[in-house]
């Protein structure tokens, strides 16, 4: 089982990008391994990693950062069934107006 981990202010973003072992600024998402395989096989980490110029895969963790958390969810939108607990971890992300880290 992969991990979602969402910064819940300033702090978090902080703590979770340098490291930090603190936790309590921190909300973590299960990410079943059927959902990664699931954005996987149907080309949908291809194209947040295009579209965002970062590289998700089975041995990188990597973050969606604020600026294309919108973005994200356009993608996602008609696959938003099949990927629940991501979709969940993103639309937590963006009320919370932070990133959402993913953790492969």
């Amino acid at each position: 089982m992969y991990n979602l981990v969402v910064p819940i202010n300033e702090q978090g973003i902080y703590d979770y990008e340098n490291d930090v072992s603190k936790i309590d600024n921190l909300k973590c998402f299960d990410f079943p391994v059927d959902e990664f395989n699931f954005l996987l096989n149907n080309g949908i980490i291809d194209k947040y990693n295009l579209a965002f110029d970062i590289m998700i895969d089975e041995f990188e963790e990597d973050i969606i950062e604020n600026k294309y958390l919108l973005k994200a969810k356009e993608i996602i939108i008609p696959y938003r069934k099949n990927v629940p607990n991501f979709y969940k971890a993103l639309e937590f992300a963006i009320h919370q107006n932070t990133e959402l880290c993913l953790e492969c």
